[in-house]
């Protein structure tokens, strides 16, 4: 073998290295993906960006917006029990738009009904009415079970059309499209960095409570257990503190004026606005109805 053969020979071992890891990495994400896939139960199935928010990409953000509110804010006004019986049943549909999973339902819905519900269920032993067992000398009443299944309904209305929309648009989307309103940035601007500074809150006890059972961290007990997870809450809100005093800090050195900027994004389609209107003319009229009825 010549000297051009020595020359070419770390070239192709290069190559070969460089090829396997290629392969390697390509192997790694196609295992991710169908880990994801399995997790979020779309096996065998293509997982793009409009399957996974139930076709909400092609919505904007104001329309969103504009579409998931109506049924949460427009229940406040309704007291028939049609009325809004009929508005929970929008915001559900609206909500299974977004496709979630079973670990959605259990670990976010749930919970937020289930403490409706512990508010909601005092209500038939406390509103006067027609008793259910006369027999009894404290018996709930049939007018206090109404309005307990009224309030739970209104409830879980707003829970789902707030959750919903937060599925289907993100924080930026939001503060964007309320900036374009003109509402007053200052509220918006706290609100939004307060839900950044909550999410990284949440990350950092999620890798500080990983990293201390990859360690074994011994906790023996109630007491043991208590004052162990009081000791990483003190230490994530030290975190918090500092972190929060960094971005007050560099948001001065950037020159912030209670206002973010973001880039112009692709027009979406126009056409997809008959939906939210058709919402807002439907609860026009189921209004008017219920006026007309009392």
């Amino acid at each position: 073998m010549g000297i051009a053969g020595i020359k070419q020979f770390p070239r192709v071992f290069l190559m070969n290295g460089t090829n396997d890891s290629h392969k390697k990495r390509h192997r790694c994400q196609a295992k991710g993906l169908d880990f994801a896939m399995k997790r979020d139960g779309i096996e065998g199935r293509m997982p793009t960006l409009s399957f996974m928010v139930g076709g909400w990409s092609r919505f904007s953000s104001a329309c969103k917006i504009f579409l998931f509110l109506q049924p949460a804010l427009g229940v406040i006004i309704f007291f028939h029990l049609g009325a809004v019986f009929f508005t929970w049943f929008i915001a559900l549909g609206l909500l299974l738009s977004t496709r979630p999973n079973s670990e959605w339902w259990i670990t976010c819905f749930l919970p937020l009904a289930g403490s409706v519900a512990f508010f909601a269920i005092w209500l038939p032993w406390t509103v006067v009415g027609e008793p259910i067992w006369p027999v009894f000398w404290f018996s709930p009443s049939w007018t206090g079970v109404g309005r307990a299944f009224l309030l739970w309904l209104k409830g879980t209305t707003v829970a789902m059309g707030f959750m919903g929309l937060g599925r289907v648009c993100s924080s930026n989307e939001m503060l964007a499209t309320f900036q374009m309103f003109k509402i007053p940035s200052v509220p918006l601007c706290v609100i939004w960095i307060t839900i950044q500074q909550t999410k990284r809150l949440f990350a950092d006890w999620r890798r500080t409570l990983q990293a201390h059972r990859a360690r074994a961290t011994p906790a023996k007990g109630a007491f043991g257990q208590t004052q162990f997870m009081a000791s990483v809450w003190a230490q994530m809100l030290v975190r918090s503190q500092n972190r929060t005093e960094d971005l007050a800090c560099a948001l001065q050195a950037r020159g912030f004026s209670r206002r973010f900027y973001f880039l112009p994004t692709i027009n979406k389609s126009s056409n997809l606005w008959i939906f939210p209107f058709i919402l807002f003319f439907t609860f026009f009229i189921l209004l008017i109805l219920e006026h007309l009825s009392k």
